[in-house]
């Protein structure tokens, strides 16, 4: 049986604490959880102990939601820059969008949005207004990337 399928089935032996160390509130001391199983290297099979330690585990997940939290706030404030860049024509915006950024664990998407721009002054008496120009801004969304989290 693969080792993957004995962490699934939930097939750890609780050993405890190994720590003569008391807890502390801040640091409680680590228990440990371990399977025996046999596997086989090169043709000759070995007896083996999987031993899992439940401070690392906590410290990896912590470490990897500072990572997330991180490379989220990365991606506001990329997503901030470039929503706030006037394009004036339309195939500039869509090379932007094209190109944009992506981080270790989020990435961007989204569309060109365009906003007309007119001329200064009061409209016509007919209350028509010219349009002098178009405006072209990129608007945004923020999508994790689910693979490299699962990854991670």
């Amino acid at each position: 049986m693969h080792h993957s399928q004995r962490v699934h089935e939930d097939a750890w032996q609780d050993l405890g604490t190994i720590s003569d160390e008391p807890a502390t509130p801040k640091r409680k001391p680590a228990r440990y959880h371990g399977y025996e199983t046999v596997v086989d290297l090169y043709g000759l099979w070995f007896r083996a102990l999987v031993i899992l330690s439940d401070a690392l585990d906590e410290r990896r997940v912590k470490r990897l939601n500072r990572l997330l939290d991180q490379d989220w706030s990365d991606m506001e404030r990329f997503v901030r820059e470039a929503e706030s860049i006037e394009y004036a024509r339309l195939a500039d915006a869509q090379a932007a969008l094209s190109r944009l950024e992506r981080g270790r664990f989020h990435e961007a998407e989204g569309e060109v949005t365009q906003e007309p721009i007119y001329p200064r002054g009061r409209p016509k008496a007919d209350g028509r207004k010219k349009v002098m120009r178009m405006r072209y801004r990129l608007k945004l969304t923020i999508k994790p990337k689910e693979q490299a989290i699962e990854r991670a």
